[in-house]
């Protein structure tokens, strides 16, 4: 039986591990941050919340990157989908979108 904690126990509890205070922001961050969803969330890229599975370790990795590049986790996770998914695909997915409005 493996000690590792579920992803549900973890949000039950809010167990934060010793290098999670390393990472948590400062006020300031938190503000800019609301400021900046503010400001892209205007027009058609609009953002929406949406859980995904992913290895703790490279939860850990973005949280290293976040630290040295001093960007938000979120921003750094959609650049990266952007960059790995096919243009192609990105143009079948605005052009469903503007079909909508």
């Amino acid at each position: 039986m493996s000690k590792r904690i579920s992803v549900e126990d973890r949000l039950k509890k809010d167990i934060k591990r010793p290098v999670d205070k390393l990472f948590e922001p400062t006020t300031e961050e938190v503000k800019d941050k609301n400021e900046e969803v503010t400001k892209n969330t205007k027009g058609a890229w609009d953002l929406r919340r949406q859980t995904y599975y992913i290895p703790e370790i490279i939860i850990d990795a973005l949280q290293f990157k976040k630290a040295f590049e001093n960007k938000d986790i979120s921003e750094i996770v959609r650049e990266a989908l952007i960059d790995s998914i096919d243009d192609k695909y990105l143009t079948m997915a605005e052009e469903k979108h503007r079909s909508k409005q």
